[in-house]
């Protein structure tokens, strides 16, 4: 398997599922019990947190990891 094929499978199937299974676990109330959070984070907030802000930076950085090439050695090649 490709590098590239294994980066797209798991932004496409593997967060996906993370994410969900955080949900599920009420992993923001474990977080702020153990005082890595500063408020207690909704389900959703947490979802919407993950979906809307760390899930394109992944994407940006797989897109320049595909681009770069050479010259992009900090994002992977």
């Amino acid at each position: 398997m490709k590098l590239l094929t294994f980066v797209i499978i798991t932004l496409a199937i593997y967060m996906p599922f993370h994410l969900f299974k955080e949900a599920l676990g009420n992993f923001p109330k474990w977080m702020y019990e153990h005082k890595w959070l500063p408020y207690h984070m909704t389900n959703g907030h947490w979802m919407s947190n993950n979906i809307f802000i760390y899930y394109p930076m992944l994407l940006l950085a797989t897109f320049i990891f595909v681009i770069g090439e050479e010259n992009c050695t900090c994002f992977g090649k």
